[in-house]
């Protein structure tokens, strides 16, 4: 077991592997076993892979005020820290990409290129108050409220039918979660928006989505990808909101060969 303190506040962390580094931010409702179909062939591609659990979320402290996205872009840095990363590749899964856009955005230098599933340029009006909403029904009654719910969201008929196991272990593992922890995730992300940084975020960025995102469709990512100055923009065929989950081999099929160009370049340049 790894851990990473922010003051009181103790983040626990996963890492394997050498090499150049990558982080994995996982989704709303997440940890790090949304990884676990990802880290081996990373690993095998020759990279040091630490997957963290958020704030709140997995094996890691609840906090006890609210904090917003910059203070988890933090968390990323004091983690890097820690594992004495001078710059590393970010990975992030809807709201876990919210985080890594967040790092580029804020420390550049910090960030050797990203992987953003499922992740929109900003956060509608209509999924915030959603959301809002959610958040107080979890302080209120528990997970079990809303577990059908946003399960039905993230694996639509098509893919429930394709992936019922991994939909099984999903809800498994998203009704651990801590109400209190989950609700104050949920309104971190509420205020996201980089329709104006993300033009200033130049780092190569490869933006994939799942061909049956109904939460952040690909109409969004599409735009995210549009944004970024050095952007590659892929479609996962028969996968909802969570590709690392759904679809993890068409996931690694182009994100390791995209990492691994990249680092390579860097090698290269140095």
């Amino acid at each position: 077991m790894s851990e990473v303190r922010i003051g009181q506040l103790r983040l626990y962390y996963e890492a394997e592997g050498d090499g150049p580094g990558i982080i994995l931010l996982h989704e709303l409702g997440g940890s790090t076993e949304t990884w676990s179909g990802l880290r081996p062939r990373l690993v095998g591609a020759g990279f040091r892979v630490a997957a963290l659990d958020l704030r709140g979320a997995g094996r890691s402290d609840v906090p006890a005020a609210v904090y917003a996205l910059p203070d988890l872009a933090d968390d990323v840095i004091r983690l890097m820290d820690a594992m004495k990363l001078a710059n590393a590749f970010l990975v992030g899964l809807a709201v876990g990409g919210l985080v890594a856009l967040q790092c580029a955005h804020e420390r550049p230098g910090r960030v050797s290129g990203l992987v953003l599933l499922d992740t929109p340029l900003a956060i509608p009006e209509t999924t915030a108050a959603f959301t809002r909403q959610r958040a107080d029904i979890v302080v209120r009654e528990g997970m079990a409220a809303v577990v059908d719910q946003s399960i039905s969201r993230s694996f639509p008929p098509p893919v429930a039918v394709a992936c019922s196991q991994a939909m099984s272990q999903y809800r498994a593992r998203f009704l651990r979660n801590d109400p209190h922890g989950y609700a104050l995730a949920s309104l971190a992300f509420l205020e996201a928006d980089f329709r104006e940084a993300a033009s200033r975020i130049d780092v190569p960025a490869l933006v994939l989505v799942g061909e049956h995102d109904t939460l952040f469709p690909p109409a969004q990512a599409r735009l995210l990808a549009e944004a970024l100055p050095r952007a590659t923009y892929r479609v996962i065929p028969g996968a909802g909101h969570f590709p690392p989950l759904q679809a993890p081999d068409a996931v690694c099929d182009l994100a390791v060969p995209f990492l691994s160009g990249v680092a390579a370049g860097g090698a290269r340049r140095n």
